[in-house]
């Protein structure tokens, strides 16, 4: 791996994100751009806007508001705090914020990267210009790499869960993980759902690939509905990154769809890689 990005919360990073990024560069030396969202009110500069028809220019900008020059301070801090961490662990990085830190611009460097890491807390900011509401799911839906959606409760993984279906999705989530994060001392588990019982020979070729990556792998099949199974299955898990498929078709889309994502989001003990092809 190559280039990473990273979306963070300027004023509100979570420390154990910063933590997950610098450390998951720092293993496989790759450069790291992280982009540190804002949240202010009013534009950074005097901007021509309307209202009931006619047109005026808003002199108030972002700067004149004392809560906005807080704020700012803060992510100055946060800034310092995450190049000197970089700078610790041998880990080239490079910052963009205010302006340059849109939904926008990561969807665009990701043509270019190899992955993205998404803290959670940038749904937090809700209002600002080129931030909508749902950014965490526009950056999944738009992006061009695998995005890994990491929780404040983000810490140093032990162990990879492929959660496999047998559809093309599932299989490509799995060779980008395994081109991307294959390490020596992480283990590998395949977790496949079936309402019926899973033949053998179903996984054979299957595990023979995981073996080449991934000198630690392991193959559980569950009985029962998709979500349900794999909810309790982790529920004992801890150090773990879970792998889907294509965002559309797996249960994290699934749990978009029913209004459920920023609290099951929020409550993942675990960060998430999710791999499509967005072409």
């Amino acid at each position: 791996m190559e280039k990473i990005l990273l979306a963070i919360a300027g004023t509100i990073p979570a420390a154990t994100v910063l933590e997950f990024a610098c450390n998951l560069a720092g293993k496989t030396r790759a450069r790291m751009t992280s982009y540190f969202f804002e949240d202010y009110k009013y534009d950074e500069t005097p901007r021509l806007k309307a209202t009931l028809g006619a047109a005026y220019v808003e002199t108030i900008v972002a700067g004149d508001l004392p809560e906005n020059q807080v704020s700012r301070k803060h992510v100055d801090s946060n800034i310092r705090n995450f190049l000197n961490a970089c700078e610790v662990k041998g880990v080239l990085s490079s910052v963009h914020r205010g302006t340059e830190a849109t939904v926008e611009s990561v969807v665009i460097a990701s043509q270019f990267a190899d992955l993205i890491v998404i803290d959670t807390n940038i749904s937090a900011y809700k209002r600002s210009v080129g931030m909508p509401e749902d950014m965490v799911q526009q950056i999944l839906s738009l992006s061009y790499c695998p995005v890994v959606i990491a929780p404040a409760t983000a810490g140093k993984i032990s162990e990879i869960v492929f959660c496999y279906d047998g559809s093309p999705s599932s299989i490509f989530a799995m060779k980008q993980a395994g081109y991307l994060l294959s390490a020596e001392d992480l283990v590998a588990t395949v977790v496949q759902v079936a309402k019926k019982e899973v033949q053998a020979g179903d996984s054979k070729e299957l595990m023979e690939w995981l073996s080449l990556h991934y000198s630690n792998a392991n193959y559980v099949a569950l009985k029962g509905e998709d979500e349900a199974a794999i909810i309790d299955y982790l529920q004992n898990k801890k150090n773990v990154l879970l792998v889907m498929g294509a965002y559309g078709r797996s249960l994290l889309s699934r749990l978009f769809r029913h209004s459920h994502a920023d609290l099951i989001i929020k409550a993942l003990p675990y960060p998430v890689f999710i791999a499509h092809s967005n072409i």
